[in-house]
């Protein structure tokens, strides 16, 4: 048995922070696998984990880092290194970081040469694995190890009532992008110049903007509020929306995610009426979802060419048929299987409407990415390379009885938070403007940032 500390980020829906199907699938094997599993959303703890790693004001450090000590971790496993200094301090264990995404949406302020020994990469695919290996030299070669990703989903008979059905995020520009696009436009020289660095990071999508604009001639200082992920999100927005647009036209496309799916109500109202009011991103959800559906849709973001989503995985293991845009290594996961691949948003559409016109195709399809998935791509086989890794580390097969604890923020924040808290989360009455002045003094005090959503409610109190 293993005593794992597992951290990762996410997001909120309504306010409260949910777990993705990945990390709430790996859980579920971790404590099947007889493992002692605390879990940490990193979300809840640090303002902006994609990019930094200090925890919030509001947040008792001390409480904080006798929470992890008193768990006393085998293993810490951080998806993209989403871990904080006190984690890092009071532990003296492995840290395996699987990475999720490029090397680009790491938080970059942790100090991994202080913890290098201690640090292994296990990296989703080789191009990933390789810019790992550049960014962090401090870290020993055969640490680095490649890992890609699993599915715990199971096929069941449900009711295939739905055509098409995809679970994703509506990607757009910017603002600072932009206005930095509409600035450069306006003069011809740096137009060109802008033009041939958008196609030379969308070829490099793991290079930071300022390489790729070094290999291009172009003068960094006109980009001052932009990085390489605003223009790969730009690029997978137009990607995504081109294709969704094309498979709207096609009767029974359910669409779900976030509530701002509706800012494409001006581009298409097909893909706007497409979306769902539920919200699907647990384990049981997805399960249902995908099996319900006789063909589910991956569109990959453009950060990563060479890697698969969650996505793909999840859905090949259920009753429905995967649809996907061709990734450069789908062959080098999965050989010969012959899946339906687009290369252009018709091609999509034409593609699915072979496939709602061929059910016994699609039987077939199924059958053969299910026996797939069950031959390699089970959150077994992965937590097994990772044993083979780290000798010291047995995740597999134990015989007692696994657990997993969650560590929330009311356990461990400082008591001045719940009247800072209490004024922001006020019900929309008189008490909200006596409270606020309040609420302003405490988070200076607690140097806090108010999430967007804190912030609109505010507002819509006022």
């Amino acid at each position: 048995m293993a005593r794992i500390l597992l951290a990762h980020t996410s997001f909120s829906i309504g306010g409260k922070t949910v777990i993705p199907s990945f990390f709430e699938s790996l859980l579920d094997v971790l404590k099947r696998e007889g493992n002692d599993v605390l879990h940490i959303t990193m979300n809840d703890f640090v303002f902006n984990p994609w990019r930094g790693a200090d925890l919030e004001g509001f947040i008792d450090r001390d409480k904080f880092s006798e929470r992890i000590r008193a768990f006393k971790p085998d293993i810490v496993l951080a998806a993209n290194n989403a871990v904080c200094p006190e984690i890092l301090e009071v532990t003296d264990c492995p840290i395996a970081v699987w990475t999720m995404d490029s090397p680009l949406f790491y938080p970059d302020t942790i100090d991994i040469a202080k913890y290098a020994e201690r640090y292994y990469f296990f990296c989703a695919t080789q191009d990933i694995l390789k810019a790992a290996v550049k960014k962090y030299e401090m870290i020993q070669k055969n640490h680095f190890i490649e890992l890609n990703f699993a599915t715990d989903l199971q096929a069941e008979t449900r009711d295939q009532d739905k055509n098409i059905s995809f679970i994703g995020s509506n990607w757009s520009a910017s603002y600072p992008l932009k206005s930095t696009i509409q600035r450069l436009l306006a003069d011809d020289a740096l137009a060109e110049k802008w033009h041939a660095l958008y196609r030379y990071v969308l070829e490099h999508p793991y290079l930071d903007l300022q390489s790729a604009a070094s290999e291009v001639d172009f003068p960094i200082e006109k980009l001052p509020s932009i990085t390489s992920v605003d223009i790969l999100n730009l690029s997978s927005a137009n990607k995504r929306l081109q294709t969704l647009a094309q498979l709207a036209e096609i009767d029974g496309l359910y669409l779900y995610g976030p509530s701002n799916w509706i800012n494409t109500l001006d581009f298409s109202y097909n893909i706007f009426k497409a979306h769902q009011k539920t919200s699907i991103f647990s384990k049981k959800d997805t399960q249902n979802l995908y099996n319900e559906s006789k063909i589910s849709l991956s569109i990959a973001h453009d950060q990563t060419r060479d890697a698969l989503p969650w996505r793909v995985r999840d859905i090949m293991a259920t009753n429905s048929v995967l649809l996907t845009d061709r990734r450069a290594n789908l062959d080098h996961f999965f050989g010969d299987l012959d899946l339906p691949v687009y290369e252009s948003a018709a091609e999509a559409r034409d593609l699915v409407r072979k496939l709602l016109d061929n059910p016994d195709m699609c039987r077939d399809i199924s059958a053969r990415s299910r026996e797939a998935i069950d031959k390699g791509h089970r959150f077994e086989h992965r937590l097994k390379v990772i044993e083979e890794s780290m000798p010291s580390i047995k995740l597999l097969g134990n015989t007692m009885k696994g657990s997993y604890d969650t560590v929330t923020p009311q356990e461990v924040d400082r008591p001045v938070y719940s009247a800072y808290k209490r004024a922001l989360t006020s019900s929309m009455n008189k008490s909200a403007v006596i409270l606020l002045p309040m609420a302003v003094k405490i988070a200076k005090t607690l140097r806090f940032k108010p999430s967007d959503e804190l912030k609109n409610r505010l507002r819509d109190m006022l």
